[in-house]
């Protein structure tokens, strides 16, 4: 399991989904595409910390 912990904008779009911007840097070191959909968990609205649970094809 990753985790991400550095994130350029995060916001709901709808009511359980969350579009998150992640750096490039991270994505690279991640292997993800842009636009990769996966499952996320968070701690709390002020605390962002990530973690990719299962990625979507």
């Amino acid at each position: 399991m990753a985790r991400i912990t550095t994130v350029v904008k995060c916001w709901e779009v709808k009511k359980g989904t969350v579009v998150v911007v992640i750096p490039k840097k991270i994505r690279d070191q991640l292997k993800l595409k842009a636009g990769t959909k996966f499952h996320v968990i968070f701690n709390s609205k002020n605390q962002l910390i990530f973690q990719i649970l299962e990625n979507k094809k």
